[in-house]
This record gives C-alpha cells, sequence and structure tokens, in this order.
C-alpha cells in the first residue's frame, strides 16, 4: 500500500515534472526488463499505460494534450533516421 502513496505522491501538475516521470521510468522498465531477457519497448509500453490516465494518472493535462504532437514529432525525427541510413527497401 504504501507504494500507491509514492505513486500519487509523484503527481504533478507540471509538464516538466511529467517529462521527468515518463522518462524516468520509461529507462528503468527498459533496464529491468533487458535483465529479464524482455524487450525493454515491452517495458515501456507497459510503464505508460500504469502512469497515463487509464492507469494511476500521474501525468499533467498539458503533457496529455501535447502528446500528439510529441508523436508526431518523434514519428519526423524517426523516419529522418532512417531515411539517412540508406537501407535497401525491399517490396
Amino acid at each position: 500500500m504504501r507504494f500507491v502513496g509514492v505513486l500519487f505522491y509523484l503527481r504533478s501538475d507540471s509538464m516538466a515534472a511529467s517529462l521527468a516521470i515518463i522518462t524516468l521510468f520509461g529507462l528503468l522498465s527498459n533496464k529491468l526488463f533487458n535483465k529479464f531477457r524482455v524487450p525493454g519497448l515491452l517495458g515501456m509500453i507497459l510503464v505508460g499505460v500504469l502512469i497515463g490516465p487509464y492507469g494511476f494518472n500521474l501525468l499533467s493535462e498539458e503533457i496529455l494534450i501535447a502528446s500528439s504532437d510529441l508523436r508526431k514529432i518523434a514519428l519526423i525525427v524517426i523516419r529522418d533516421y532512417w531515411k539517412d541510413l540508406q537501407l535497401p527497401i525491399y517490396p
């Protein structure tokens, strides 16, 4: 029960604190899942569900509103990264 109390204490209404929570818990879950030889991305997705609005609701409303724009920026960065690698594309 103490752990749940700590999670509610972490709840913050600032965007910077929400980004810090996302980064911290995402990296920790990545390391933990990699230790068990499970893809770290699975841990990051699980953490996203747990800290999001359908879990413990630890994120501020500002970050939830800006999340669609952040996803678009991430996709653009990933697309440009893969384009720079110039890997052959097979049909």
